[in-house]
C-alpha cells in the first residue's frame, strides 16, 4: 500500500511539475511575443556611442556676413546708447 502512495505522489508530482513548467514557458512566450517594437527602438535609441557623435561646431568662428535688415543700425546705436548709460551707472 506504501509503496502505491508513493508511486501516485511520483506520477502527481511529475504531472504537477510539467504543468507549471508549461504555464511558465507560455507566460514567457506570450510577454516576448507581445513586445512592442517601439519601445525596443526607444531602448536602442537612449544608448549613444561617443564615435557616433559629431563633433561640435563654433558657430561664432565661422565669421559669416550678417545680412543688413531694416532698421538694423537703429537697433544697434539704441544698444550701444544703453550700454553706454550702463556703463556710466556702474
Amino acid at each position: 500500500m506504501t509503496e502505491l502512495i508513493k508511486i501516485l505522489a511520483m506520477i502527481i508530482g511529475g504531472f504537477f511539475g510539467i504543468l507549471f513548467l508549461i504555464i511558465i514557458l507560455t507566460l514567457l512566450y506570450r510577454r516576448l511575443k507581445n513586445r512592442d517594437p517601439e519601445e525596443e527602438e526607444k531602448e536602442e535609441s537612449t544608448v549613444v556611442m561617443a564615435g557616433d557623435m559629431p563633433a561640435p561646431v563654433d558657430f561664432a568662428s565661422l565669421e559669416m556676413p550678417q545680412a543688413d535688415l531694416p532698421g538694423q543700425d537703429e537697433a544697434e546705436e539704441e544698444w550701444a546708447e544703453l550700454e553706454d548709460e550702463e556703463e556710466d551707472t556702474e
